[in-house]
């Protein structure tokens, strides 16, 4: 799978969806705040989706505070969701299973269960976070 895929697929979309493995690190924070910054940038509408609150140590990033735990279920009229550093669907940070659209899986993990509609795995990267600014 090719970066040029999701990135046609994300100029297709309007509203996106962000998420990442459940007891976040700093990997998975940092690549989806990070992106969310980017598709902003791009003018999409874009939103982080999370079960659980920023931890405290994480704060200080740019949007953090956007990290509730309150936004889990992807809004009505979200395009993709995009799910960054998560190797496998159970451990996704969000109630996707009533959601019937695109899933975008970028990941490094070599375990990753190739779960999305379109899966970018680069098991040479050092972190996802490698592979979004890439992105």
């Amino acid at each position: 799978m090719s970066l040029n895929k999701i990135a046609n697929l994300i100029e297709q979309s309007t509203t996106i969806g962000i998420t990442f493995h459940t007891s976040p690190d700093g990997d998975s924070l940092g690549s989806a705040l990070a992106l969310l910054i980017a598709l902003r940038k791009i003018n999409k509408t874009a939103y982080i989706l999370s079960k659980e609150k920023i931890p405290e140590d994480y704060s200080y990033l740019p949007l953090s505070h956007e990290i509730t735990g309150d936004t889990f279920i992807p809004a009505e009229n979200t395009d993709i969701i995009i799910v960054v550093d998560c190797g496998n669907i159970e451990r996704i940070n969000a109630v996707l299973d009533k959601y019937n659209d695109k899933i975008i899986n970028i990941d490094h993990h070599l375990s990753n269960g190739m779960y999305g509609y379109l899966n970018y795995v680069d098991t040479k990267a050092a972190a996802a976070a490698e592979i979004i600014t890439l992105l």
